[in-house]
Order: structure tokens, then sequence, then C-alpha cells
């Protein structure tokens, strides 16, 4: 408990130049999504490509883990969330509004994804995991988190959600809004890395039926 309200006050002086409307979705998104599964999964001296960065808080939580030697570069199509991210001014990351595409061949260690691929339609993800896979280095790991369609009411309580978070407040921006089973999730990265990818459970102890996905090159 101690721990966590030491993060909480950590992320919100970190945020502490952004709209106080934005700390306080930050805060909210650390209480509902398992960041940390991320650090297990990303080596403690990669250089992260992280698609979809949105506000910028995971990076935070990848860079700021004790021991680690991370950098970071975060990119995302919202404007005024690059923008909220390059606030926080997160030691060793650079924010941009810019596509992977733009990204050399075999540059990074690691790319992140986190709860991006819902919002894009299911038969653009082969050419998304592609670019994915061409900016990684040879043993570079690619984590990708979503929530999942397991049936419960906890993926249909998430899909509710985000409806309200794409439509009604805007918060969010995205083609389509589509909560999908694991074994989709599989089938799509396979594709394109192979035997490698493995599917782990990350949502104990949260509302919602987060899966992180990773794949290493």
């Amino acid at each position: 408990m101690r721990r966590t309200v030491k993060n909480i006050y950590g992320l919100w002086c970190q945020y502490g130049q952004v709209p106080l409307a934005v700390r306080v979705r930050v805060t909210i998104r650390f209480a509902t999504c398992p960041f940390r599964a991320f650090l297990l999964a990303v080596d403690k001296s990669a250089h992260i490509l992280d698609l979809g960065c949105g506000d910028g808080q995971l990076l935070h939580w990848l860079i700021k883990e004790p021991g680690t030697q991370r950098t970071g570069v975060g990119v995302d199509i919202d404007a005024d969330k690059v923008g909220h991210a390059k606030m926080a001014t997160i030691p060793g990351v650079v924010f941009s509004q810019q596509e992977i595409r733009n990204f050399p061949y075999s540059h990074f260690d690691g790319v992140t994804i986190a709860h991006v691929l819902y919002l894009i339609p299911v038969h653009q993800w082969r050419k998304l995991l592609i670019q994915c896979a061409r900016v990684l280095k040879p043993g570079g790991v690619l984590a990708v988190m979503e929530v999942v369609d397991d049936g419960s009411w906890k993926s249909r309580l998430a899909h509710l959600q985000e409806l309200i978070s794409v439509y009604v407040t805007r918060m969010t921006q995205g083609a389509v809004v589509k909560t999908w089973k694991e074994e989709v999730y599989l089938k799509e990265m396979q594709e394109v890395f192979g035997g490698s990818v493995v599917a782990m459970r990350a949502d104990d102890g949260y509302l919602h039926p987060h899966v992180l996905f990773v794949a290493r090159k």
C-alpha cells in the first residue's frame, strides 16, 4: 500500500505541469492498467519505441524503474497527448507525433503497444506488426497489452468504457472500438513473429481482463 501511494505521488508530481484533468486521467490509468507487466518483458537497458504512447505514462514506468538504463521514443497520432507527454519531461525519452515507418531498420531493442490494436481494424494489424518487426533489432521484443474478450462481465464493462471514451468524451482517437478474443491476437502476431509469441494474463487484482502478448524477433 505504501509503495502504491508513493508511486501515485511520484506520478502526480511528474505530471505537475499538465492540466488537472490530465493528471487525474493519468492517475486513474495507473490504478486500472497493469503497467508492471511490461517491466518484466522489456530488458532494463533497452532502447524502446512506444506506439500510441498517449500521455507517456508507460514510458514513465519503464524509465523510472530502479536499476534501469532504458531510453525511449514515444509516438502518437494525438497531438494534445503528445504535448502532455512532453510537459511531463521524462528523462531519456523523446515524444513526437509521427509514424513508425519513419524509423530506420533494426533501431530498437523493444517496441511496446498498450491498448491500441483494439482501435484499429483487424485487417490492418498485419501491416503494423510487420513495421514493428522491421524496426526491432535481432532478438528484440514486441510487447502488446490488450483487454481481451473472454466472455466475462469484465470484458463487457471494458468495451462499454472504451465506447464512451472514443465516441462520447473523445479522450481516445480510433477508427473502431472492438474487443477481440486472445486467440485473434495470438494468430495475427504469430503470422509475423512465428512461434515466439506467448500470452500472459496480467489482470490479477485489476478490473479488466488484461493480457500481455510478447514476441521476439
